[in-house]
């Protein structure tokens, strides 16, 4: 699977999943703070990272069933 660009999606990933990793570690090493501490920045990330998700993903819903609603009038005009 490739999204628009041509790009593949595993190698969007594995390049998001690298740029995360160093961004995580450069913030680790410029605050100092142990890594049991960060956890729970991280954990609070995540939890609004799935939040933006569920967002999307109830939006792409709700696209998908006025696309499909749309096609059923039309086929209805007809």
């Amino acid at each position: 699977m490739a999204n628009q660009k041509g790009v593949p999606l595993s190698l969007m990933l594995e390049n998001a999943k690298r740029m995360t990793v160093e961004a995580v570690q450069n913030v680790l090493n410029q605050t100092k703070l142990p890594a049991y501490l960060y956890e729970g920045i991280l954990i609070g990330i995540l939890s609004d990272i799935r939040e933006q998700k569920n967002q999307e993903l109830m939006s792409d819903i709700n696209l998908m069933n006025q696309d499909e609603e749309q096609e059923e009038r039309e086929e209805g005009e007809e």
